[in-house]
């Protein structure tokens, strides 16, 4: 009957045809899906990145910042007992585009009451307290010993450093000190972070703003002032950047941004909501200070 389904017995062939044909459909759902993880979690794409002998150094300490990165999880770095502030740094030597810190803590002393707080940070800047964190401190229940503590950047990010710190101050901490078996990081592989056009981008290398106007591709920009920070603003947000345009571009990008500092020097770049008209200015050797001249 026309517009009606009847059931009918298969015979072998048929039935391994179906079986056949359900299978490669199931599978290309599977394979689907797989894609659909890859595009909306952007972790499918991390790749460990090797920094077994990179440059290492701390605040102080009795076993070698460089333990944390010879591969080994026998060997380990040890800091100063009583730093006001412990902090670890390793240099990858070159910029990439990071997801992911774990870090093994010292097997058999001490990490449940020497490692509660301690945040893990990637970016440009030299100094740990340049860059943004990577996920949350560690936990005070974490910090066990030989325990694998993961960071994971929400976002992706520039970087060239990778560093590790306590701040004493923290409810959690009993002794600030770090003791690092071994820190391993996980790179972008796929663009993440965004390709630097060369042709439109100041590096950081370079030697401070002119004055001139600064233009990116949805506005324009104009130095108001050379050595010179935004004191009374509250910021809408703080980066650390590779370059004067890529400064200018997140501005742009916010519809609430009207003018931001930038230092050079280290890649701060910060975003603030004032109109040129409202700005204060305080002298400060590493910033300028740019506004708004139209965005279109």
């Amino acid at each position: 009957m026309a517009g009606v389904s009847m059931w009918r017995p298969v015979n072998k062939g048929e039935a391994t045809s179906l079986r056949c044909r359900w299978q490669t459909k199931d599978f290309f759902v599977l394979f689907l899906a797989f894609q659909a993880c890859c595009v909306q979690n952007a972790r499918c794409a991390l790749q460990a990145l090797s920094i077994i002998g990179k440059p290492a150094t701390q605040s102080g300490g009795y076993y070698a910042a460089g333990n944390a990165v010879d591969g080994s999880i026998s060997t380990f770095s040890h800091g100063n007992e009583g730093d006001t502030h412990p902090w670890w740094r390793v240099d990858l030597g070159a910029e990439h585009c990071l997801g992911e810190i774990t870090v093994r803590t010292r097997l058999g002393c001490c990490g449940e009451y020497r490692f509660a707080a301690a945040v893990a940070r990637a970016g440009l800047g030299s100094n740990y307290n340049d860059n943004q964190p990577c996920g949350s401190p560690a936990a005070r229940a974490q910090c066990t010993d030989g325990a694998t503590i993961v960071f994971p950047c929400e976002t992706p990010r520039m970087a060239r450093y990778v560093t590790l710190d306590i701040d004493p101050s923290h409810h959690d901490v009993t002794k600030a000190l770090l003791q690092l078996a071994e820190v391993t990081v996980k790179e972008y592989t796929n663009g993440e972070c965004g390709a630097v056009d060369d042709t439109t981008t100041t590096a950081l290398s370079a030697v401070r703003p002119t004055g001139k106007p600064c233009e990116v591709r949805t506005a324009a920009f104009q130095m108001l002032r050379d050595r010179s920070w935004i004191a009374n603003s509250h910021l809408l947000s703080k980066k650390v950047v590779r370059s004067l345009m890529r400064c200018a571009g997140y501005c742009a990008r916010d519809a609430h941004c009207n003018c931001f500092d930038f230092a050079p020097g280290n890649g701060q770049c910060r975003l603030h909501n004032l109109n040129s008209t409202y700005i204060e200015m305080m002298p400060n050797e590493e910033f300028a200070v740019y506004t708004v001249v139209d965005k279109f």
